[in-house]
């Protein structure tokens, strides 16, 4: 069965042409236009993958420049929107190839028992929507197709009311998977889908899983508004539930030795260049060299396609394994690394409590708990120390938590309750990896002139940064000529593009992909813009460490604990932009906010950050004992 078809009706029959990309849809591309005889295929184009296809050689995007007439068309191997406009782009701006040339087109259509049936109606994408609360006849592909095509606001309601109208569990959550995908979920969608979730919880706990720790986790991250009253509350109940089904037979050995500590880890270590796993070594380096047998412990989320019922997205993998060797790199040598192993999600996390179990630890420290329901089981069975990487409130079972400052997690309780009795918030400075700076960069190279250049960093920026944000902005932008904005962390964003096209091209504003050495760009940049998002810490504590005064709201909680709320801003964005201007036109202002950053994020070092957690862990151990005594 055919998921993926080509457009016959763009490419001349007989014409030759090149394929971009060689991976899946360039090689459904290529199955199809042969078995057709439709074109002749010249070579595929990719700078990743080297290998060749049907005896058709894979050459670089370079090629194109000097073979100019060797091909009629360049097929765009792609059916994700996004990719499709940016490979557009670079052919037409960075290789001069004109865009009658370029085919950029081709799609997944729903598939069902009978034959394709094409995207024409929003009664047609329900009723395929519908069918598939029964069985799987719907391409998960199409799921995907739909996520990347979906800006129909008749559909958009039509899915949504097929959602509230639907009996089918999978069909509503079909329908909330798609809904949040294309930002159209809200707080009310998103509580009626966790009533779905707590009602089949027992009966379907994988599925309850992903979509509470993956999918839903990643859409709050993007949207802190859509949090309800209760929304905390929900995901416990659910956690308890899951923990319930998944876990059976977990018992602590007998004998305890002191001073033996396991770091758990459910947030994905990915390198030894991964900011996580700089927080995890750190620790677990500093305990270690201050007398802790010490071991730590990842868990791997890995979902088979056997766990759920939208197949394209969980596959089976290796899980964090490819990254082990990296990883190592971060850590003393006299530390053990575990990894969870299993086939699926279920045999992942029992591997990964066993394996605590096992090493039999005094206390656990646990990062990014809110991926796993693993704390609701170790809870019962040591202390737990839990450490967020983000500020915001936890269903994390823990004893003691470390925070930076307690005022912003109690503040969060008072409008989404979280905290349960006995569990302590103890204040400890945060751990600040110094980055290495390898590089010195010149304004002049990257073709900066003498400008007040603001930067923004963060790689989940395409949700991050809200069209409110971005209109004040650029208004300043557009206002003073010689303000200009570096975003870090993406290639392009639409509506930057579509709205502020003009500043992009007279590159006001600038969009790099990645940086590897932020402390070198830093040191050529003038203020970091924090937007109104949870996360991004380390950046903000990078451009601090430099001496770049960061403007962030109070009510960015991760830029406002670095900060400090005296150096936060009380009000809109309208104010942020006021503090813009006054760092721009006053020097004096400027050079002592400079100070003040820099001074603040450099009494945040390692040593004490250790010291502070070694006494939150002898303070959980006491809770702990006397709860089994008070248990007793």
């Amino acid at each position: 069965m055919i998921d993926i078809i080509f457009p016959a009706d763009k490419i001349k029959k007989g014409s030759r042409i090149v394929i971009w990309g060689a991976d899946i849809t360039g090689m459904c591309f290529c199955e199809q236009i042969m078995s057709l005889k439709h074109a002749d295929i010249v070579s595929f184009i990719d700078n990743k993958i080297e290998t060749g296809y049907r005896n058709i050689r894979t050459k670089k995007p370079e090629w194109l420049r000097t073979n100019d007439q060797s091909y009629d068309y360049i097929l765009i191997g792609s059916v994700n929107l996004k990719s499709m406009n940016e490979i557009t782009r670079i052919l037409t701006e960075e290789y001069n190839i004109s865009r009658d040339r370029i085919v950029a087109e081709g799609y997944i259509p729903f598939i069902k028992s009978s034959g394709i049936a094409d995207i024409n109606s929003p009664y047609e994408i329900t009723e395929m929507l519908r069918k598939s609360g029964d069985n799987n006849e719907i391409s998960e592909k199409s799921i995907k197709y739909l996520i990347d095509t979906l800006n129909d606001q008749e559909v958009i309601t039509a899915i949504r009311s097929l959602f509230s109208s639907n009996g089918s569990v999978k069909t509503r959550l079909t329908c909330a998977y798609i809904l949040f995908s294309v930002n159209a979920g809200d707080g009310e969608l998103l509580e009626s889908t966790y009533k779905i979730l707590k009602k089949c919880s027992m009966s379907n706990p994988i599925w309850s899983h992903y979509f509470m720790f993956n999918f839903l986790n990643y859409v709050v991250m993007k949207h802190p508004e859509f949090r309800y009253h209760n929304y905390y509350l929900d995901r416990r109940k659910i956690m308890s539930d899951i923990s319930d089904l998944i876990y059976k037979n977990k018992k602590r050995k007998a004998l305890v030795k002191e001073k033996r500590i396991a770091i758990a880890s459910s947030a994905p270590l990915l390198g030894g260049d991964w900011h996580i796993t700089k927080l995890v070594a750190g620790l677990a380096n500093g305990l270690s060299r201050n007398g802790y047998d010490v071991a730590v412990f990842i868990e791997s989320g890995v979902y088979s396609k056997e766990d759920f019922f939208i197949g394209t997205y969980f596959v089976k993998t290796d899980g964090l394994l490819g990254y082990e060797r990296s990883n190592r790199k971060a850590f003393d040598e006299d530390i053990p690394v575990f990894y969870s192993e299993g086939n699926s999600m279920g045999e992942h996390a029992n591997d990964y409590v066993d394996k605590i179990v096992d090493y039999n630890p005094e206390s656990v420290v646990i990062f990014g708990a809110d991926r796993t329901c693993a704390t609701r089981i170790l809870y019962d069975l040591f202390p737990i120390v839990f450490i967020p990487t983000i500020t915001d409130g936890s269903i994390a079972y823990f004893h003691c938590m470390v925070c930076t400052s307690i005022t912003p997690f109690l503040t969060i309780n008072d409008k989404f309750p979280w905290i349960s009795e006995k569990q302590e918030l103890m204040e400890c400075e945060p751990l600040l990896i110094l980055p290495v700076c390898e590089n010195v960069y010149k304004r002049e190279d990257r073709g900066w002139k003498e400008e007040f250049i603001v930067v923004t960093v963060g790689n989940r920026l395409e949700s991050e940064l809200n069209n409110e944000f971005i209109d004040v902005i650029c208004r300043e932008i557009k206002n003073r000529e010689t303000l200009k904005w570096v975003i870090i962390g993406i290639s392009s964003f639409t509506y930057i593009s579509e709205k502020y096209d003009e500043l992009v091209k007279k590159k006001k504003i600038e969009f790099i992909t990645y940086e590897k050495d932020l402390s070198a760009l830093y040191k050529i940049v003038d203020v970091y813009l924090n937007p109104d998002r949870i996360g991004g810490g380390t950046s903000v504590a990078w451009a601090m460490l430099e001496g770049i005064p960061v403007i962030t709201l109070d009510l960015a909680l991760d830029g406002c604990n670095w900060v400090g709320r005296e150096n936060a801003i009380h009000g809109d964005y309208n104010e942020l932009v006021k503090e813009l201007k006054r760092l721009q036109d006053d020097k004096e202002y400027y050079m002592n906010k400079s100070i003040t950053m820099k001074e603040k994020a450099l009494k945040r070092s390692g040593e004490t950050h250790v010291r502070g957690v070694i006494e939150i862990i002898n303070k959980a151990v006491e809770i702990f004992n006397q709860q089994k005594k008070e248990g007793e």
